[in-house]
């Protein structure tokens, strides 16, 4: 019984520390991406958290240094292309398969399960960058 209530407790204690996170920056085409890395919070987001908020990743790996990473891959959709048919209607076809630029957000944790950076890769547009280096430069920078 004792082992039952002292489960309970640390299980209630768990999640309540859960409740009173900040909540992370979420990942969209239509934000800036040093806004995104600028206002995630490191070092206190745990991985059920960063589950909860982002959802299931695109993909899991084992990063160089030996972290876990997390992929979230975002894909627009290229435009409908337009047809005119014989008998002078347009048709607009979006080929399902047609998908423009992606940027990736990769999400890494630390050995104690929690976010302590994330990684912006847009492949398109030759820009990479991380949340630390963004922060550590705000801050020395005393903003």
């Amino acid at each position: 019984m004792k082992l039952l209530l002292s489960i309970i407790i640390l299980a209630s204690t768990a999640i309540a520390g859960e409740d009173s996170l900040p909540m992370p920056p979420g990942f969209s085409l239509d934000q800036k991406p040093q806004d995104v890395l600028s206002n995630y919070p490191l070092g206190v987001i745990s991985s059920m958290a960063a589950y909860a908020h982002h959802g299931h990743p695109d993909q899991e790996l084992i990063l160089p240094n030996g972290s876990n990473g997390w992929v979230y891959e975002l894909r627009s959709k290229q435009p409908a292309t337009t047809y005119v048919q014989p008998d002078g209607t347009a048709l607009n076809v979006q080929d399902g398969s047609a998908v423009g630029p992606s940027v990736r957000y990769t999400l890494v944790f630390g050995v104690d399960d929690k976010v302590i950076d994330v990684l912006y890769d847009d492949r398109h547009r030759q820009f990479g960058s991380n949340a630390l280096q963004l922060q550590q430069s705000a801050d020395a920078n005393g903003k």
